[in-house]
């Protein structure tokens, strides 16, 4: 629900600007919190009436993802499935790229929750969550239940 001057229309009409996907469930016409919605769905925002609406308009995207990260641990020097694995070192993070060490290094080998990884890293949260993301493909890292991390290896 957003009234028709709402900040949150404010945010969605600079993620439409910037190309991205904006979705509005529609309201009664009665109801003032739903003229904001209204608004979106008439500038282009995509109508969303059940789950198969938002899957629609973002399985492109959630693919596109995939393949980029199936590129970035395939070329990833310490991954099991690469045929130019180095023989192993002192330091086995030596072939990380610096935000994997970085995040592995403030991570340590005891569960520490997604607020603390962030406030230790001072990494923005989309960074972070995308370098979790690929340590956790490349068998570095384990997500745990509320929100928790921990380091394998």
């Amino acid at each position: 629900e957003a009234a028709k001057k709402s900040g949150t229309l404010i945010t969605a009409r600079q993620t439409m600007d910037q190309g991205r996907a904006v979705m509005a469930i529609p309201g009664s016409i009665h109801n003032p919190l739903a003229k904001g919605c209204h608004a979106l769905i008439k500038q282009g925002a995509k109508l969303v009436e059940n789950a198969n609406d938002i899957t629609e308009e973002l399985t492109p995207a959630i693919d596109m993802l995939s393949d980029q990260l199936r590129i970035q641990i395939k070329n990833n020097p310490t991954h099991p499935d690469n045929s130019t694995v180095e023989k192993p070192t002192k330091n086995p993070t030596s072939g990380l790229p610096e935000d994997q060490k970085q995040v592995l290094d403030t991570l340590g080998f005891d569960p520490m929750g997604f607020d603390d990884l962030v406030a230790s890293s001072q990494l923005e949260t989309a960074d972070l969550n995308s370098i979790l993301l690929t340590l956790e493909l490349s068998g570095w890292i384990e997500k745990l239940p509320a929100a928790q991390y921990q380091r394998l290896k």
